[in-house]
């Protein structure tokens, strides 16, 4: 057969409308969200401006916009977006709304063109909505009790309670969860219908004099997962009515003659009457960090409240300490909490020097009212020997840890030299009757920045192939709209010899493609596995490192892929004569876009990892009756067919054959692209 055709070329250019995408978004679940989405076009013209995506396909509440349908408006066109959102509606992962912007050219003497389109992504996140009531009550047997109202959110899933010392601001302003550096620490986790909790500190009992303050956190369940708001905090003491140490400061770093600066308060609320004065204390001391440990007496029956402890291996140790207060008579009425020695630990990286430390005290180093810690060193101009301050960490936002690479001073650290440092800290009991803030120094420790050789690259790397990790067996039990994968990756520590074991990390590197120059960081982890959350589709490619304590990276591993197994079935006859059964001719397919569940049907026919689509269908002399092409139907891949031809009549009953072009997600574009092909009878 010979056919002629013409092809019209037109000589314009033609630039895409530009949207202004709103920022990435917070909202509350319960709160509502409207905005106004502007788009202009460069050369002036009529622009139509759509919205699709997840808040327009989830149970509940949906999102609307206007105006729906959308249609040409002058440049710059508007939408305005909608959303009453609600608690099933609470997960980790943002909704992403797609924009899209059609321009409409006219071209002079020739009419209309074709017009150009841009996409642009907008996210929002829906959290929880903040616990309510919360309340904290000192109780006796040093505990405190929590009370809280019951979650307004009942698909949540369990109450975590978090608890610090001293008081901590934190930004209200759709904030889920607790912030790393805010320094609370989980207490517990309990069901969400839970309305109260005891905190005994696990039996061992809470700290006399400390202003705990705590904070509750709803937690939502996978696979969605998600978190609420904080709560507000609710903050109470206990009654000092035993000593307070309030300072376990070392003052002299030695392996035999280290010296540490212990100091204590009086049972500043005792009740006198009870246990009448004068007092005296028996000081306990244990190596580490305690509360475990043997304590064993230090000093006995003294009336001061500080002791200069002497002939310590403050170099290589902690210690912890506690206090025996006793009565007029000598009798033993309690002991105070255990308290620490703040211990710091260097790093040695190549042309730097990391730093970390910590302790087990009952008062808080991490105090909004005195966020910064002093970090001191010698080697400091022409200073060799002294310890000199050379800069100060705000822990408050950075946590207990400091990176120095002479920046303070611009001086390059020397390899062949040795660095000496200490750590100043501050804290605070949060409470009035103490004094504050509480100085306490690390150890000195010396290091060398030397460290260059990387440890060696992990082995034995392979990808979980048990549920939901399987592509196979995840289909059967998901339904058809599922799009949330997993991929679990899982190595080993190469146990040559000849390879360094200081290894203190894993970096996990990404890519969708596989293409060499595509990989990015993804995550780091200590642990020999890494699953990765939150996917589209099981397609990807990952290479694994291993990092050193001085931040020497290995060479990349081999690369290691996974790939989707998709799926596409097609029925071969329906009956479109309007009974509401089998009325549309559609890719097997059972769930929320076609408004029902089909009894009996298998999660094993749903289409699975479809991009796009382009259909047809012809009747017995090869011409095409009826096409259907998913990117100019807002990626709809189920074609929805009624049996109509392109003019909108009702074909006869018959045998049709089709021919269906379908690219699914998949590694390698080659594999991406297939053609099926078959007949379709229509029954009327």
């Amino acid at each position: 057969v010979t056919r002629d055709m013409q092809i019209i070329i037109w000589n314009f250019e033609n630039q895409p409308p530009e949207i202004e995408v709103p920022d990435d978004t917070c909202v509350v679940a319960g709160d509502h969200i409207t905005t106004l989405i502007t788009a202009t076009d460069p050369e002036g013209d009529p622009v139509k401006l759509e919205a699709f995506g997840g808040p327009f396909q989830v149970e509940g509440p949906k999102a609307t916009f206007t105006p729906n349908p959308p249609t040409f408006q002058p440049s710059p066109a508007s939408l305005v977006f909608d959303w009453t959102t609600a608690c099933g509606q609470v997960r980790q992962r943002p909704y992403e709304v797609q924009l899209k912007a059609t321009d409409d050219p006219t071209i002079p003497l020739l009419g209309n063109a074709p017009g150009s389109v841009n996409f642009e992504t907008w996210k929002i996140t829906v959290v929880g909505p903040a616990p309510t009531g919360l309340t904290a009550d000192g109780v006796p047997g040093r505990s405190i009790q929590l009370n809280w109202d019951p979650y307004s959110c009942s698909n949540a899933d369990a109450m975590e309670v978090w608890r610090r010392v001293d008081e901590f601001a934190i930004d209200p302003n759709c904030n889920p969860g607790i912030p790393e550096s805010a320094g609370y620490e989980l207490v517990e986790v309990l069901d969400i219908d839970q309305t109260s909790f005891l905190d005994n500190n696990n039996g061992v009992g809470l700290s006399p004099g400390s202003k705990y303050c705590y904070r509750l956190v709803a937690t939502f369940p996978e696979p969605t997962g998600g978190t609420s708001i904080a709560s507000e905090e609710a903050c109470d003491s206990l009654v000092i009515n035993v000593p307070l140490i309030t300072n376990v400061d070392i003052e002299s770093t030695s392996e035999t003659d280290g010296q540490i600066n212990l100091r204590w308060t009086r049972p500043l609320e005792i009740d006198q009457t009870q246990f009448p004065p004068d007092y005296s204390y028996t000081v306990l001391r244990t190596e580490g960090v305690g509360p475990s440990g043997i304590f064993e007496p230090v000093s006995v029956s003294q009336v001061d409240t500080f002791l200069l402890d002497l002939g310590l291996n403050t170099d290589d140790l902690a210690y912890a300490y506690k206090i025996v207060l006793h009565d007029n008579t000598g009798v033993a009425i309690d002991t105070s909490a255990v308290a620490s020695s703040v211990r710091l630990e260097p790093i040695p990286q190549v042309g730097a020097i990391k730093l970390n430390w910590g302790g087990n005290t009952p008062w808080s180093i991490n105090v909004q009212e005195f966020p910064y810690h002093y970090i001191y060193r010698d080697h400091v101009e022409n200073d060799v020997s002294a310890l000199r301050l050379i800069d100060s960490v705000e822990v408050t936002m950075e946590g207990f840890s400091y990176l120095d690479d002479g920046r303070f001073n611009n001086v390059d650290l020397d390899e062949s030299i040795e660095y000496c440092y200490f750590v100043s800290t501050q804290g605070s009991y949060g409470n009035d009757l103490v004094v504050s803030p509480l100085i306490n120094r690390t150890q000195i420790t010396c290091i060398q920045p030397n460290d260059t050789i990387p440890p060696c690259t992990p082995v034995a790397i392979s990808f979980d192939t048990s549920a939901p990790f399987s592509c196979e067996i995840n289909s059967s039990d998901q339904g058809c709209d599922f799009n949330d994968y997993q991929n679990r990756l899982s190595w080993e520590p190469d146990d040559d010899l000849a390879c360094d074991d200081d290894i203190t990390k894993y970096r996990v590197y990404f890519s969708r493609s596989g293409e060499e120059e595509s990989f990015m960081e993804l995550t780091e982890t200590q642990d020999l596995f890494f699953v990765h959350e939150g996917l589209s589709s099981y397609a990807g490619c990952y290479m694994i490192t291993a990092v050193d304590r001085s931040g020497n990276e290995s060479q990349l591993s081999e690369v290691f892929c996974n790939d989707n197994c998709p799926q596409f079935l097609l029925p071969n006859v329906f009956t479109p004569n309007g009974d509401g059964v089998n009325d549309l001719f559609r890719p097997f397919y059972s769930g929320p876009r076609i408004g029902k569940n089909i009894e009996g049907f298998s999660n094993n026919s749903c289409p699975r990892f479809v991009r796009s689509l382009d259909f047809k269908v012809f009747n017995r002399a090869g011409v095409v009756i009826f096409d259907f092409d998913s990117q100019e139907n807002e990626g709809d891949v189920l074609i929805n067919w009624d049996g109509t031809n392109k003019n909108g009549r009702n074909l006869p009953e018959g045998a049709y054959y089709y021919s269906a072009e379908v690219t699914f997600e998949r590694l390698n574009p080659e594999d991406a692209v297939e053609v099926y092909s078959g007949w379709i009878q229509i029954m009327r």
